[in-house]
């Protein structure tokens, strides 16, 4: 359950403990790992958001049970409270969100929701008390699960101080991506390593924040990670719709019914104002704004949300005709529908969606049927200019036709998209024939089109609108390599995944990059695709921390590559097992490697010589390693003259964050502050908070120089604050040397005090992004804001 507010701070609750277990603030500080001022401070109230891992070492040293622990991490105020006591500085600058992140916000919905007013405020009741901590809303598909949670988290956004985040899983089809995808929603980055479980729970272990997933009935086997989380989150409420309850622990089943129907010997006015009625009268506007329920129509109108058992899909489809069809007439034709349609086995309210689908179905001409049938390819929506490629010519007309009977939306941003339950039926008439096998294929080439056309955008300055993009296509993308996989295209697959591997490392999307191109690898794949698939294995297993699955992938393919004399294979094969020994410490090995992929013809690949830059830069880590930072910074200026010409944000910004290294080691402060600053704005417009965050503490080593302690402190705790913002540390190649951070931090706390040095890092804790680069700055000017 998540913690409800208690009297008593932090302060008070382990000053109780501590004495309850008849400890010394210097017995428990031996105890805990920790000092005796530490203690001190958190005693005193003057140190209010200790780091996790503190919390449960103090646990552990005191013998708390789950109970006892629960609360001392419930005692932890949240960022916005921290703000709120802070001083208007503080709190002015608060207003980005009281955690730093971005949650994923609710959908906005293009009507009102009706006839649930009820409903709504009983649900918000229940998730503001903090009894409840898994509601899930079930029923059967087009009842209004999804409109009914948004607005119930609409009414009670107020009572998470963290926020709401949305978390749409129709297009999810793993379930071990559905904890990443919750991480994401939660505005973390860098979920996708082995242990995604872990690195969202401890990210979130003190947020408060309510979490939305929608569509989860098809992945109930990521429940379990889902509890993990909760069970490690106690300010995490979980408001889930499905169209069967989770069963598990605490579970809340709310079955959201049809809405309620008027009696079929209702006048006018009351079948208007029935909950079923008006939603068919909205409707019926929206194609007929002259449409009125009178005296008679009143009698076939509400025979006709009886017939549909109230079902708001149901009834938005039928509304859909009246601009054709007069109520009488509806009447008539769909009792002949249902009394055909749908499996007699199916649950009577299923029967019926399904067969006003049908009936919608067969009102369409020929070539509005043939596009609905290949419109269930898509998933995740899909633009006019796709549409067009799978159906094989101009089908706006046909699409005006669907939108006219609901069975597509049309969104604000000009995409089309389905409702799941009309997808779903799309997607059966479609079935497993040939017209299905070629409407696929459609699908999977346009979007394999897509993806190369990509490439090179995301290593100039045009990444972000690409990365956009690849965003907005991610279900169907991610379909198109499982089309061609299940088709037996596996050259299709590959290639696939080397056009989205780079897009799969900036987005930390490494799961599913691994994923695919494992299962690419299994098919039947020419010489010059199974490099590419290996690369693709090997770059995401190396960004999630598990060398030993990358280094195979990487020798593979370079061996392969020279057995062929393929560029690309011998260039990133060498390429990477210098990053491997970059990362294990072998920095005479990897300068081998680097040295031998530019030999290789790294200059000579068409990426804008992108690795040539890369391995420049990496060559520049390696004589930082080894005591040489003079010849560092030469390496790295040819590699950001090349990143600069072609806009590359990323080479940039790791060349810059070497470069400062390199002149910190060289006794330059000033020039490694003017890198660690150009480095600061970049990961605003990139929205990089990794980065960011090694910036940070390079920036702190910077200012321990010029003598600023508290801006010391506060660097590093900012810092801090992004790496749990973030979820993990994802550039297995930086190399900073940590014992100048240790150093500068130890040098702040001798100044400052322990206490004053505590309280300095945690007002750095306490800064969302935009604050952090605002102290990075230090600039009196207009307000900067990380990218999103």
């Amino acid at each position: 359950m998540p913690a409800s507010p208690r009297d008593r701070s932090l302060a008070e609750r382990l000053r109780a403990l501590r004495v309850r277990a008849g400890l010394t603030q210097e017995e428990l500080a031996e105890r805990a790992g920790l000092t005796p001022h530490a203690i001190s401070a958190l005693e005193r109230g003057t140190r209010t958001r200790p780091y996790p891992h503190t919390l449960r070492a103090l646990a552990d040293a005191m013998g708390l049970d789950e109970a006892e622990r629960a609360d001392l991490r419930a005692a932890v105020p949240s960022r916005q409270a921290a703000a709120d006591t802070a001083g208007p500085a503080t709190a002015e600058a608060s207003a980005a969100g009281p955690s730093g992140r971005r949650p994923a916000p609710l959908p906005v919905p293009a009507t009102a929701l009706l006839g649930r007013d009820d409903e709504v405020t009983d649900l918000a009741a229940q998730l503001s008390d903090g009894r409840t901590r898994v509601l899930t809303l079930t029923g059967v598909g087009g009842v209004g699960k999804s409109r009914l949670a948004i607005e119930v988290a609409g009414r009670v956004a107020a009572s998470f101080p963290d926020g709401v985040a949305w978390v749409p899983l129709a297009a999810v089809s793993d379930p071990s991506l559905v904890v990443p995808a919750v991480g994401r929603a939660a505005g973390l980055s860098g979920v996708e390593g082995l242990d995604a479980v872990g690195v969202v729970a401890a990210a979130l272990r003190t947020a408060r924040l309510l979490l939305v997933i929608d569509n989860l009935e098809h992945l109930l086997d990521a429940v379990a990670g889902l509890c993990e989380v909760l069970e490690s989150c106690p300010g995490i409420v979980l408001l889930a719709t499905s169209r069967a309850p989770l069963r598990v622990r605490g579970e809340q089943e709310h079955p959201v019914q049809p809405l309620a129907v008027p009696a079929q010997s209702a006048g006018a006015e009351a079948v208007a104002a029935s909950p079923a009625g008006a939603l068919f009268l909205e409707r019926a506007r929206a194609v007929a704004p002259a449409f009125e329920v009178d005296d008679d129509n009143a009698a076939d109108i509400a025979r006709l949300c009886v017939r549909l058992a109230g079902i708001p899909l149901a009834l938005e489809l039928a509304a859909a005709k009246v601009r054709v069809l007069s109520p009488a007439v509806l009447m008539t034709r769909l009792i002949g529908a249902m009394a055909s349609g749908g499996p007699r086995d199916l649950p009577s309210r299923q029967r019926t969606i399904t067969a006003t689908l049908d009936w919608s179905y067969d009102l369409l001409g020929e070539e509005e049927r043939r596009l609905y049938r290949g419109l269930g390819v898509f998933t995740g929506g899909f633009s006019l200019e796709a549409a067009e490629a799978v159906a094989g010519g101009d089908v706006l007309a046909g699409l005006e036709t669907l939108v006219a009977q609901s069975l597509v939306q049309v969104h604000a941003d000009g995409r089309y998209g389905q409702l799941e339950p009309v997808l779903h039926h799309a997607r059966t008439k479609l079935g497993e024939g040939a017209e299905a096998r070629e409407a696929r294929l459609r699908h999977c080439r346009y979007f394999l089109d897509l993806a190369e056309r990509n490439v090179p955008a995301y290593r100039r300055a045009e990444a972000g609108a690409a990365l956009a993009e690849s965003a907005r296509e991610d279900g169907n993308l991610e379909a198109a390599i499982e089309t061609a996989l299940a088709l037996g295209e596996g050259e299709l697959a590959g290639r696939l995944c080397w056009a989205l591997w780079l897009d799969w490392w900036l987005r930390g999307h490494l799961r599913t990059g691994r994923r695919f191109a494992e299962q690419a690898l299994r098919a039947d794949l020419t010489p010059v695709t199974r490099i590419r698939a290996l690369l693709t294995f090997a770059a995401m297993t190396f960004a999630q921390g598990d060398l030993e699955a990358s280094r195979p992938g990487w020798t593979e393919a370079r061996a392969l590559g020279l057995q062929i004399d393929d560029p690309a294979g011998k260039a990133n094969g060498a390429a990477g097992e210098g990053l491997i020994a970059l990362a294990t410490g072998d920095p005479e090995a990897a300068e081998r490697a680097f040295r031998a992929s530019i030999a290789a013809g790294a200059a000579d690949l068409d990426d804008d010589r992108w690795l040539w830059t890369l391995c420049h830069v990496w060559l520049g880590t390696v004589a930082l390693l080894r005591g040489r930072p003079h010849e560092a910074l030469p390496l790295v200026d040819v590699a950001l003259t090349g990143a600069r010409q072609r806009g590359d944000r990323l080479v940039t910004y790791i060349g810059l964050f070497t470069a400062a290294q390199a002149a910190i080691a060289l006794g330059d402060p000033d020039g490694a502050r003017a890198q660690l600053e150009e480095g600061v704005r970049l990961s605003q417009e990139t929205g990089d908070l990794a980065n960011l965050a090694y910036v940070l503490d390079a920036l702190a080593v910077v200012e321990s120089s010029a003598g600023r302690a508290r801006r010391v402190a506060r660097l590093l705790g900012a810092a801090q604050a992004m790496r749990a913002t973030v979820g993990a540390t994802v550039y297995g190649y930086y190399q900073p040397d940590v014992a100048l951070r240790d150093a500068a931090a130890a040098s702040a706390r001798a100044v400052l005090g322990g206490d004053g040095f505590d309280a300095a890092v945690d007002e750095g804790r306490a800064l969302d992004p935009d604050q952090a680069i605002h102290l990075a700055l230090a600039t009196d000017g207009p307000r900067l804001r990380l990218a999103t």
